[in-house]
């Protein structure tokens, strides 16, 4: 077994450094792996410091969606068979990767595989793993497979999706295009999955909350990736929470309609 672990970074200052170097050494795993830093940005300052970690390679820009396509690429190039594709301000619980694996491996019929969030460290408590997932994933810490592109592109390739099987580039830095992503699989008649029995602290947007040019540009590009995403699906996500089955999740409008 073989996995990828891609880790977008923004690298503005020593913050988002410490967060970067926070996240690489909770990483644990019992299997073959690989970790690579995907740069979005970075000062000059902070590139050896970032090559020391980890492998360097570069997003074609600093958009989110494009550094997420760039890691999972390259986990082709390598034969992976998962990539894993977590925040760069996050912890793992020590079992998270592994057990994650263990959930894809029992759950193939999800072709996406989240860890869930948990907030206290200091009460953690591993959930039961035979009932401990549900349908909503978590996009801070995802993990996918060749066939999740391969399946996807083979549904999309007839429609008017930008980027078949893999995120869409048109969601600028960063918001959105998750939750896109989960469209696309719901309709395409797939599901994704998400597990209590692989857990993560998250420390949460801080990376744009440390950085004042970063935290105004992102407020306006997260309400054009808000009205790209309404354009795109017919509903507003904003602060809204939509069951799996509800019919507004599939409903059709808009240009990218099949």
């Amino acid at each position: 077994m073989k996995i990828i672990v891609a880790i977008p970074v923004y690298i503005s200052n020593e913050l988002h450094a410490e967060f970067t170097e926070t996240t690489i050494k909770s990483i644990q795993t019992i299997h073959k792996s690989e970790i690579i830093l995907i740069n979005n940005f970075c000062k000059p300052e902070f590139i050896p410091r970032m090559r020391v970690l980890a492998k360097l390679i570069y997003s074609r820009e600093n958009n989110v969606a494009a550094a997420w396509n760039t890691g999972i690429r390259y986990g082709f190039e390598k034969k992976a068979d998962y990539i894993l594709i977590p925040n760069n301000d996050l912890i793992f619980h020590p079992k998270c990767i592994d057990n994650l694996i263990k959930f894809a491996k029992l759950h193939s019929e999800y072709i996406l595989w989240t860890a869930s969030e948990y907030t206290d460290m200091r009460t953690l408590n591993l959930a039961k793993f035979e009932n401990s997932f549900d349908e909503h994933p978590h996009f801070s810490c995802f993990m996918i497979s060749p066939k999740t592109i391969e399946l996807l592109k083979a549904k999309e390739e007839r429609t008017k999706e930008p980027n078949p099987g893999f995120f869409d580039e048109n969601f600028k830095v960063a918001y959105f295009e998750d939750g896109d992503y989960h469209q696309r699989i719901l309709r395409a008649g797939y599901k994704a999955g998400k597990t209590a029995s692989a857990l993560f602290y998250h420390f949460g947007s801080r990376t744009i909350h440390v950085d004042d040019e970063l935290y105004t540009s992102n407020k306006r590009s997260y309400e054009d990736n808000r009205a790209y995403f309404k354009q795109k699906w017919g509903f507003d996500p904003h602060n809204s929470v939509i069951n799996n089955d509800d019919p507004i999740r599939f409903k059709y409008k808009g240009p990218f309609q099949p």
